[in-house]
Order: structure tokens, then C-alpha cells, then sequence
């Protein structure tokens, strides 16, 4: 069912880029259908297999930047990422870069996944990347983006400063895992 979501969400977003009979109602519609059964999904399949659950890799803290309100990508990633055995702490949206900073400064984790719907609130990403830099906390925890703009724009997560930016929530675990690889590398090597 997971595999339905993505591709369904994706057609109604091109045909809304391209004028075609979607209105706002209806995107956002979709977007909270698409929202409720995931969450829906993630509950029957906690009951039916807790079991699945049991090794948690890593901790990731995901969040939509300050400003920021479209919760559907955030939460199919952050379920998305649950099913994959991570450990997710999931802030919400409209997050200032500093609530990112005392959650991963409290929790450690081993990516910071934060999300963006537009041009003007991934600009609040940088100021949460430089503000990291400046505690140094970016030499041990990668910052990885994603969102709508981020489809658009395919080069902007490197502009900002992210350590890699993803698709869509189904990459996103294989993404991690080789983001992770290469952290380790780096740090092990200076």
C-alpha cells in the first residue's frame, strides 16, 4: 500500500504544477486522505507485528523547518523510516532551527532529516545548517532535506548546505545508510 501513496501524490502534484482540474481543496484533500491512512496503516501494522519494530538502528529527529506546515511528507518519512527499524524523534512542523538543535543536542542522533514545501522556507534550513556548524555539531550528525522544492530545484540541498536531499521517502532509508557510511568514513579518517 505504501507504494501506492508516493506515485498517487506525485500525479496530482504535476497535474497542480500544470493547471490541470486540481484545485487547492482538492490537493489538500488528497494530501490528508493520503495522511490519515498512513497513519492508519502504521497503527494496524504496530498491533499486527510489533516485533518489526524491535531493532532500532539510529536515532533520526525529522522536522519541517520554521515556517513550514505541510506535515504529509514529513509524516510518510517519518513512518516510512519507522517501519525501516529507525528510531524517529518527529517535531512537527513550523520547527525553529533552534528546538532542532536543543532536540539534537538532548538525543544525539544520527541524522537530522528536516523538510521544506517551498523555495522561501528551505532558505530557513541554512540558517539551522550555519547555526549547527557553529556548535560543531555537524561533524558528527549529517543533514539531510526534503520536500517539494527540493524536487524542483534538484541542487539546492548542496546550496544550503544539506549533506543530501532525497526524492521521496522510499529512497530515503538507503539514502541514510550510505550517508551514514560516509560520516563514519569521514570521521574516522580525520
Amino acid at each position: 500500500m505504501l507504494g501506492l501513496i508516493d506515485p498517487l501524490l506525485e500525479e496530482i502534484g504535476k497535474k497542480w504544477q500544470n493547471r490541470e482540474n486540481v484545485s487547492f481543496s482538492s490537493a489538500y484533500v488528497a494530501g490528508k486522505v493520503a495522511e490519515y491512512t498512513l497513519n492508519k496503516y502504521m497503527d494496524e501494522y504496530k498491533e499486527e507485528d510489533s516485533n518489526i519494530l524491535r531493532r532500532k538502528k539510529y536515532t533520526i529527529i525529522v522536522g519541517n523547518i520554521f515556517d513550514d506546515f505541510h506535515s504529509l511528507g514529513r509524516s510518510i518519512l517519518a513512518n516510512y523510516l519507522r517501519i525501516s527499524d529507525w528510531n524517529v524523534i518527529d517535531l512537527g512542523s513550523d520547527v525553529s532551527s533552534e528546538m532542532f538543535i536543543e532536540e539534537a543536542i538532548k538525543n544525539m542522533p544520527s541524522v537530522i532529516a528536516v523538510s521544506a514545501m517551498i523555495y522561501s522556507t528551505a532558505m530557513n534550513i541554512k540558517d539551522l545548517i550555519s547555526k549547527l556548524n557553529k556548535l560543531n555539531l555537524r561533524k558528527s550528525v549529517p543533514v539531510i532535506c526534503g520536500g517539494a522544492i527540493f524536487k524542483f530545484k534538484p541542487l539546492l540541498g548542496k546550496e544550503i548546505g544539506c549533506d543530501a536531499s532525497g526524492k521521496n521517502a522510499f529512497e530515503a532509508n538507503r539514502m541514510i545508510e550510505e550517508l551514514l557510511v560516509d560520516y563514519e568514513f569521514k570521521t574516522k579518517s580525520t
